[in-house]
């Protein structure tokens, strides 16, 4: 809602919703905390001091994931500020490197040690440079919009986000522990891809969220903010597919030859990734708030990976290369799902 109101000029709203939300997350984020830390004091009496000092640093991280995280650096992804993000994220890396030395001279406790640093300076460096800032002042009404609009995309969200699991599962069932071990080399290479995705969504939805308040149409926000990345990420990636389909067998061969089983299915995973790379188009149902057709999108790759899977497994038995084959089947139906959307929505404004 934040980049929506701010592309509307609604900045009045825009401070409300983003008090409230910061209320909520700091209020959060401190209970678990302090819940955390009495967990941890209990043991630290039982002298159980390595659990305290662990639980402590959960207290700790969880603070951060939520507060820091999901609140101070979504500021910045709104106001565009993605050279500070970047500059928080090398501080922080380095920092996470240089304080592994507190490892190798304090063994766990040093690891706890190196922890909380890390968890210290993303906060300092996230506050310091926001770029709103944002007085802590609760308005009810504030609070039911965002919990009505929140809760649906909450909910779509997670249920896409537990088909991976589904997916590791059905590996077990079928194949046993050791076809999971296997396969977690071809969700590898997938995720290679995913990190890519990832970064064009991170940079471009918030934008795309201010142009739709802005009152832009569907067809220009695509064309706008996803062409040209997409463009230039396809071209590299079609040259690194090419490589990597050649490099996968000699790779798991010379330095991981128990894994040889995987090789086709690693390699059918590279297709699996590029497909993958253009669902960044499916962010437009979240920012015109179009939480059902989402549902629709995603319950359709779901259930087509699901039909695919279970012919190829009843007409020529387990292999795991009948999972990758599948995800291809999935992640192209919910493409299809997504340029129909837009083809249909193409002149909608908000």
């Amino acid at each position: 809602e934040l980049p929506y109101l701010i592309g509307e000029n609604n900045i009045d709203e825009a401070m409300k919703l983003a008090s409230v939300t910061r209320i909520w997350m700091f209020s959060i984020s401190l209970l678990l905390f302090f819940l955390s830390i009495m967990i941890s004091i209990f043991f630290f009496k039982q002298q159980k001091y390595q659990i305290a000092a662990g639980i402590f640093v959960i207290a700790a991280q969880t603070w951060q994931g939520l507060y820091v995280t999901k609140y101070l650096k979504i500021l910045y992804k709104t106001h565009s500020e993605f050279n500070k993000l970047a500059t928080i994220s090398l501080i922080v890396g380095f920092a996470s490197f240089v304080s592994i030395y507190f490892v190798y001279l304090y063994g766990f406790y040093g690891l706890c040690m190196r922890a909380v640093i890390i968890v210290l300076i993303d906060y300092f460096f996230s506050t310091l440079w926001k770029p709103l800032n944002v007085a802590m002042k609760w308005d009810k009404n504030s609070f039911k919009k965002l919990v009505k609009i929140g809760t649906p995309m909450f909910l779509v969200t997670n249920i896409y986000g537990k088909w991976p699991l589904v997916q590791r599962t059905v590996i077990v069932v079928l194949g046993g522990s050791k076809a999971l071990g296997l396969f977690t080399l071809a969700f590898m290479v997938e995720s290679a891809f995913e990190i890519f995705s990832g970064s064009i969504s991170n940079v471009t939805y918030p934008i795309m969220t201010i142009d739709w308040g802005r009152g832009k149409t569907v067809g220009e926000i695509i064309k706008g903010n996803l062409l040209k990345p997409l463009l230039i990420i396809v071209t590299i990636f079609l040259l690194l597919i090419s490589g990597g389909f050649y490099l996968i067998p000699i790779l798991i061969n010379s330095f991981l030859p128990k894994y040889s089983e995987v090789i086709y299915a690693s390699q059918i995973m590279l297709i699996v990734g590029f497909i993958g790379l253009f669902l960044v188009i499916g962010n437009i149902y979240n920012v015109i708030n179009d939480q059902k057709e989402r549902l629709k999108m995603y319950g359709a790759g779901i259930i087509s990976w699901g039909f695919v899977l279970i012919v190829i497994y009843l007409l020529k038995g387990f292999s795991l290369e009948m999972f990758s084959i599948s995800l291809i089947v999935g992640y192209t139906t919910i493409l299809l799902f997504n340029l129909n959307y837009i083809k249909k929505n193409w002149h909608k404004t908000r």
